[in-house]
């Protein structure tokens, strides 16, 4: 208990009532609120939307700055977690608008065709590539509050597009080289916010039809392979998306990979020559009088997330590599 210059007292009991006492009067606990806020410098809470939850302490966080009382002394705010996305609505709309067989290149009004073949048939039918699932409407997928490995089942795994090469024996022209257009929106539901805005991407194709003879220039499993390249793969992805919660921007991670079918991997470089490309090249080869199909799945989560084999995942990613519109960087 401390007695000031006009007499008054102030004391501080935290024996009997608990209350704070200045000049007499007791400061109740909203009052005080108001007084450690300012006191804290914390800033004044936004109410988060509705479905909102706090992510971990280590996401990223990019624009929050506490404002101070010009009265008061600065005090540091003590940091918080985030509000961030939970769930994510995506639609894929993908085909192929290009291709080259023989020396003859025909373009394909957008959004593309779903299938490709080529060659004039010997028993088995025509070489084709084909997209399985031209388009995804309405899908869903649950952000990975985390790190680590990425998680292989629902509602954190979400389905992008599947490719199938039918290869069967043929003769006359083959394909060389393709354009694949992804049309790709992510619009967030927990908490619901605006549909960010539609990109669209081309994945360039080398393809290789190779002769069926016994002893191929490069490993092959059968006579011989067909060689599948990707060109100008891509590497895992983060963006960034403001919630409109107080928050500011808040970045998020995008890991795309394999989930069944055949491998995508840096191929040997006699593959990468056979196929026309240099060394390192990133691609799979396919088995004749096979068909072998690539589908492809993605995870988005608030930390960088580790893959089983970095040289092989997140590479082909139509699913939501297309999203430059929302501050993609590679990581």
């Amino acid at each position: 208990m401390r007695r000031t210059r006009g007499g008054r007292v102030e004391s501080l009991d935290t024996s009997h009532t608990g209350r704070l006492w200045i000049r007499g009067k007791p400061l109740f606990a909203k009052a005080f609120k108001r007084l450690a806020r300012l006191m804290l410098v914390i800033s004044p809470a936004v109410k988060p939307k509705a479905g909102a939850r706090r992510c971990s302490e280590t996401f990223t966080k990019t624009a929050w700055q506490p404002a101070c009382s010009a009265a008061l002394r600065c005090v540091p705010a003590v940091p918080r977690p985030p509000y961030c996305v939970l769930s994510w609505q995506y639609d894929i709309f993908s085909g192929f608008t290009q291709s080259t067989i023989g020396s003859t290149t025909t373009h394909y009004p957008d959004p593309g065709v779903a299938s490709l073949s080529w060659g004039s048939s010997t028993g088995s039918g025509q070489s084709a590539l084909v997209v399985n699932n031209p388009s995804i409407v309405g899908a869903s997928v649950d952000t990975y509050i985390g790190g680590g490995t990425p998680p292989a089942a629902l509602p954190y795994l979400g389905f992008s597009t599947s490719l199938t090469h039918h290869n069967h024996p043929i003769t006359g022209s083959s394909l060389t080289s393709a354009t694949l257009r992804a049309e790709v929106s992510l619009t967030p539901t927990a908490p619901a916010g605006p549909t960010l805005p539609t990109q669209i991407t081309a994945f360039d194709i080398a393809f290789a039809e190779t002769p069926n003879v016994n002893n191929c220039s490069f490993p092959s499993s059968s006579q011989c392979d067909d060689i599948f390249v990707l060109l100008g793969g891509l590497l895992n992805q983060s963006f960034q998306y403001d919630a409109g919660d107080g928050d500011g921007l808040l970045t998020y991670f995008v890991n795309i990979f394999p989930i069944t079918g055949g491998v995508l991997g840096t191929l040997s470089d006699a593959s990468c020559a056979a196929a026309g490309q240099g060394p390192g090249c990133i691609g799979f080869q396919t088995r004749e009088n096979q068909s072998t199909t690539l589908a492809f799945g993605f995870t988005i989560s608030t930390e960088p997330l580790s893959v089983p084999e970095p040289g092989v995942l997140a590479l082909l990613g139509i699913g939501l590599a297309g999203l430059g519109a929302m501050r993609w960087r590679r990581i």
